[in-house]
């Protein structure tokens, strides 16, 4: 890993949340290579050794505050990672908490432990394409900071969040329409920036978990500009370590697709996923 160093990993604080599989756990694994002092945050233990780790489950307010009380102790944070989510096969319910809610619970609750010139980086996902559109609902939901009221608002609101699909969507695009919102409040009282990653169709066993609801043909069909295959969990943590880095001081409020261009193409008409699956297409994001 030489050469690496000016990213500035090597010998700082950093909080990963949902690291046991997938992108975190890629993600885990790099910046161990790269010499930060890692503490993971997740439900179940990582293979990576760190610090610490600190058990959550983001469907539960009372292990969030457990794990932040616990966060307080390592000292100053400069980087937090979340990596943390559920697909659309899971409930709605846990859907909307585990990938937007319990998130912004613990976000909030360790800002008070986070340096001025730290990084948060969000993973979102490419489903959350067109998130722009659906703004005044999604500020709506993001100017709730209290969690349990706030999933109070999405039982009131069931026609909104939808089912499955529609859910996972409304989830990571709550996800971005926070961050972007928040980002230069953030920055101008604490210094601190906030931006998020939106990879597409990856490797990882959420695509694995889709793949046993409904085949893998609607992620064999997807188009794959670059690549020409799905990318690894690891080609998907470089760029969140990159946009988390010290040298990216300039970025924040960032929305990052990296999913090859496809959300691009989709914007711009030189991609039709429809074309290509018809039945399945919204799916395959």
């Amino acid at each position: 890993m030489s050469g690496l160093e000016g990213l500035g990993y090597k010998d700082s604080t950093a909080v990963l949340v949902g690291c046991s599989t997938g992108i975190g756990a890629a993600t885990a694994n790099l910046l161990v290579e790269l010499g930060a002092r890692l503490h993971t945050v997740s439900r179940n233990e990582p293979s990576v050794s760190g610090e610490s780790f600190h058990h959550v489950d983001l469907t539960d307010p009372d292990t969030i505050s457990a794990a932040v009380t616990g966060l307080g102790a390592i000292g100053p944070i400069d980087h937090v990672f979340v990596c943390a989510g559920v697909p659309k096969t899971r409930p709605p319910r846990e859907i909307m908490q585990v990938n937007y809610l319990g998130v912004r619970q613990l976000i909030d609750s360790l800002l008070p432990s986070i340096v001025t010139g730290g990084a948060i980086g969000l993973v979102s996902s490419n489903t959350a394409l067109g998130w722009e559109a659906h703004l005044p609902l999604l500020l709506e939901l993001t100017a709730i900071a209290d969690p349990r009221q706030a999933a109070r608002w999405c039982d009131k609101h069931p026609d909104e969040l939808g089912e499955a699909f529609a859910t996972y969507v409304l989830s990571k695009q709550a996800m971005i329409a926070w961050a972007s919102h928040w980002a230069p409040t953030l920055a101008r009282d604490h210094g601190i920036r906030v931006n998020c990653m939106l990879p597409g169709p990856t490797a990882t066993p959420m695509v694995d978990e889709i793949a046993a609801e409904m085949g893998y043909a609607v992620f064999d069909a997807y188009p794959h500009p670059v690549l020409g295959r799905i990318p690894t969990a690891e080609e998907q943590a470089w760029p969140l370590l990159l946009l988390n880095s010290r040298l990216n001081a300039v970025a924040a409020g960032a929305v990052l697709f990296t999913d090859e261009g496809v959300s691009s193409g989709l914007l711009t008409g030189s991609i039709d996923l429809s074309a290509l699956m018809p039945t399945t297409a919204e799916n395959a994001l």
